[in-house]
């Protein structure tokens, strides 16, 4: 929905503002009916590789590691393209209580380290969190990253997690509304 409205003129920094409101959710919506006749749904992270190099779709939403490595694969009919890209963060977490404290808090340590972000990033293309981490890097392992800094210019939103935890729901309801209606009246496959 980010994307639609964003496609709708939105400015990336009042995106989450926008679909906080009813009204926001149906522009997002409209918009997405709009493409309906074209879409092609789809269920599991490498679906969207297939249907780009067989042809079947011309553009595709991918997640960033999955396209980041297909589209270097042989064969690969398309090229990731950075620009409108939602980025979100993932995190470390130790279960409250936890008898092994001291040894999650060393391993978030190293893992979190400038050097242990750029070494993961050579093997799965997410980008890292520490901007330190990105110096490390080659210009053809930049190339592969969502947050290349030579792509900060471009349109970039940075998924809010509070503000999916509190609208989700809404969000999930409204979207899966849509979706089945679309679905009934003609678009194909399934989404995720």
């Amino acid at each position: 929905m980010e994307w639609a409205l964003m496609a709708n003129g939105v400015p990336r920094n009042k995106v989450y503002d926008v679909l906080e409101t009813p009204e926001g959710i149906q522009r997002a919506l409209k918009v997405m009916e709009s493409i309906r006749p074209g879409l092609q749904l789809w269920s599991s992270g490498r679906e969207p590789v297939r249907l780009l190099n067989a042809g079947d779709v011309t553009m595709s939403m991918v997640w960033a590691t999955t396209g980041a490595v297909a589209s270097e694969e042989k064969g690969a009919t398309f090229s990731m393209i950075w620009d409108g890209r939602v980025i979100e963060l993932d995190l470390f977490g130790i279960p409250k209580g936890s008898l092994n404290r001291q040894a999650a808090m060393d391993f978030i340590r190293y893992a979190s380290s400038t050097k242990s972000l750029a070494q993961m990033v050579t093997y799965l293309p997410n980008g890292p969190t520490r901007k330190s981490s990105l110096a490390l890097l080659s210009d053809d392992v930049l190339a592969r990253l969502p947050n290349n800094p030579a792509n900060e210019n471009d349109m970039v939103i940075y998924s809010n997690a509070d503000w999916w935890s509190r609208n989700h729901a809404t969000l999930e309801e409204a979207f899966n509304a849509w979706l089945a209606a679309a679905t009934r009246q003609g678009a194909s496959g399934t989404v995720r």
